[in-house]
């Protein structure tokens, strides 16, 4: 979790969820904010917040068969080798 550039915490939650329920999440209002990480590394993730409004008319055809949900990934898996980790 991030506050601003802050990390204020990396837990990770056993319970991940499912690529349906996190569609389920984005249509019914129950997340506020979506960010993506343009670059990791073990001490720095850069976030950048995307437009709600975006997220869901660009679902089908930008982000929903190119979600991982797992650690790991190999970009073959995905359209045009575009995934969002």
């Amino acid at each position: 979790m991030f506050h601003d550039e802050v990390c204020v915490s990396s837990e990770i939650y056993a319970n991940n969820v499912t690529l349906r329920e996190l569609e389920q999440m984005i249509f019914s209002g129950e997340l506020e904010e979506i960010f993506i990480c343009h670059y990791q590394t073990e001490r720095i993730s850069k976030l950048e917040r995307l437009v709600m409004h975006d997220v869901k008319s660009e679902w089908r055809t930008k982000y929903k068969n190119n979600i991982s949900l797992d650690d790991e990934a190999c970009l073959n898996d995905f359209p045009n080798a575009i995934a969002f980790l």
